[in-house]
């Protein structure tokens, strides 16, 4: 059971890191700010999901590093980059290495 359980667990770990990790780009590449504002409400969530499963997968494996090796290789993916997604108020800037003057973009 619990095998079952934290094999289903990593599979849809696995997959919301790559969700987090497509919007990610989309909201770095999009620039109408309505876009660009669902896109982060978006990412937000998917990342507070991914934070949720990563917790239930320690929860189960009593441990605090997990080996995606089999659900990776299952899933026919590469090593995943966990999500960086900056929240900082900068990150609504237009350009990422635009000059800001006085806390605005």
């Amino acid at each position: 059971e619990r095998v079952s359980a934290v094999q289903k667990t990593s599979n849809l770990y696995l997959r919301y890191v790559r969700i987090a990790n497509r919007l990610t780009e989309c909201h770095e590449n999009v620039l109408q700010p309505q876009k660009r504002r669902l896109l982060r409400k978006l990412i937000d969530n998917c990342i507070g999901r991914v934070l949720e499963l990563k917790h239930g997968l320690v929860g189960l494996e009593f441990a605090e590093v997990q080996y995606l090796d089999d659900a990776l290789l299952e899933m026919k993916m590469v090593p995943v980059r966990s999500p960086a997604f900056s929240f900082s108020p900068l990150a609504f800037c237009r350009i990422p290495n635009q000059k800001v003057s006085s806390g605005m973009c």
